[in-house]
C-alpha cells in the first residue's frame, strides 16, 4: 500500500533524528487535483515522499512546510488553497477549480510510538483508525469507522479529520474469462486487491491470471457469501452467460457496495432487468447498478473493455468526499 512507504519515511526520520512534517489532504472540493487522504512527507534533510495534488500549489506548500520544519514549529495547522485565479483569499495558482484543505502536522518525538503501531498494523493485514486533531494523533488498532475518511471542523482550533487504516479497496471480479483477466490486471496497478470468481476452474484465462490476489471456484448462486458489504468494496459482474449474470446480480443487489456493475450489451442489460423487476426488485435499486458496465469509449478488445470499467471505477472512487 502507497501509504506504508510514508509511514515508513516518518519512521526513518526518527531513527535518525531528522525532523518531518506529514501533509494530508483532509478535504476538497471541484477540481481540486488533491483528494483526501493524499499524503506528502517533508523532512528537514530535503526528503519528499508522496504527493498532494502536484503542479504549483504542492511547490508552495512544500516550502511552507520547509519554514514551519526551519522554525521548529510544532502547532499543526490547517491551509486551504483554492484553485481559481479569482479568488480574494488562499489562491493557489492552479486554475482547476475548486479548493482543498490541507493539513500541516509536524511530527515529534512522542507520535513515535503511534507511527509504529501503525506501521504493524498494516504490514500486519490488520485495521485500525487514526484520528488528527490540533492536540495531536491517536491511533486504534482493530477498530474502523463507517466511513474511510472522514473530517470535522467546528472552528480554526477546533477540528479532526479521521482515517481508516489498513484498508484496501478490493474488487471482486465475477467471471474469469479474458475482460476478467484484463480487468485483474487493470486494478492490481491501481492497489486494489483483485477477488476473481468463476464456477469453473480449468479455463486457460484463470490459470493465466497471475494479478489476482484470490481466485475463487464457487457456484455463480452462491456469490454473495464471500462478497461482504463495504465502501471499500467493488463488484465487477462479467460472466460467461446473461443467465448467469443475472443470478450474481440478483444475489448482490441489495448489499451495501462502493459499485456493483454488469457487462452487456443495451438489449441484455434491459432483458436482466426486466426479469428482476419481475422478481420483486424495485427501480431504485436497479439505477445503482452501473450497467452496461464501464464508459462508452467504443470499447472492442478485452484490455480496451478493461480499462473503460477501471475509468469508471476510478471515477466512483475518487467521488466519495464525506463532510460532517
Amino acid at each position: 500500500m502507497k501509504d506504508l512507504s510514508i509511514w515508513k519515511v516518518i519512521l526513518s526520520c526518527f531513527q535518525n533524528n531528522t525532523r518531518s512534517l506529514l501533509m494530508i489532504v483532509v478535504e476538497s472540493e471541484g477540481f481540486s487535483p488533491g483528494k483526501p487522504g493524499f499524503k506528502m512527507v517533508v523532512t528537514e534533510d530535503g526528503r519528499l515522499t508522496g504527493s498532494i495534488g502536484g503542479g504549483v500549489m504542492e511547490y508552495n506548500m512544500v516550502e511552507k512546510a520547509r519554514d514551519m520544519l526551519l522554525n521548529k514549529n510544532t502547532a499543526p495547522l490547517l491551509q486551504t488553497q483554492v484553485h481559481d485565479e479569482e479568488s480574494k483569499i488562499d489562491k493557489s495558482d492552479m486554475i482547476c477549480g475548486g479548493k482543498q484543505t490541507i493539513l500541516f502536522f509536524p511530527l515529534q518525538t512522542k507520535h513515535r510510538s503511534t507511527i509504529e503501531e501503525i506501521i504493524r498494523t498494516i504490514e500486519g493485514n490488520k485495521t485500525g483508525k487514526v484520528t488528527f486533531s490540533q492536540s495531536g494523533i491517536s491511533f486504534i488498532s482493530d477498530s474502523k469507522g463507517n466511513e474511510n475518511k472522514i473530517f470535522k471542523q467546528v472552528s480554526e482550533h477546533e477540528w479532526s479529520y479521521k482515517e481508516n487504516i489498513g484498508i484496501r479497496n478490493t474488487a471482486y471480479i465475477i467471471g474469469g474469462g479474458h475482460v476478467g483477466l484484463a480487468v485483474s490486471r487493470i486494478l492490481s496497478t491501481l492497489e486494489f486487491y483483485v477477488v476473481v470468481i468463476d464456477d469453473r476452474s480449468e479455463v486457460s484465462t484463470l490459470i493465466e491470471n497471475t494479478y489476482a490476489d484470490e481466485i475463487i471456484t464457487i457456484p455463480f448462486d452462491e456469490v454473495r457469501n464471500c462478497i461482504p458489504e463495504g465502501d471499500s468494496n467493488y463488484v465487477v459482474i462479467m460472466t460467461p452467460s446473461h443467465r448467469a449474470d443475472e443470478i450474481a446480480l440478483k444475489q448482490l443487489i441489495h448489499k451495501k457496495l462502493a459499485y456493483l456493475g454488469m457487462m452487456g450489451s443495451s438489449r441484455k442489460v434491459e432483458e436482466v432487468f426486466n426479469n428482476l423487476k419481475e422478481a420483486g426488485i424495485t427501480e431504485e435499486k436497479l439505477k445503482k447498478v452501473h450497467a452496461p458496465i464501464g464508459f462508452p469509449i467504443k470499447s472492442n478488445t478485452p484490455e480496451e473493455i478493461a480499462i473503460s470499467i477501471a475509468a469508471e471505477i476510478i471515477q466512483v472512487k475518487n467521488s466519495v468526499i464525506i463532510k460532517q
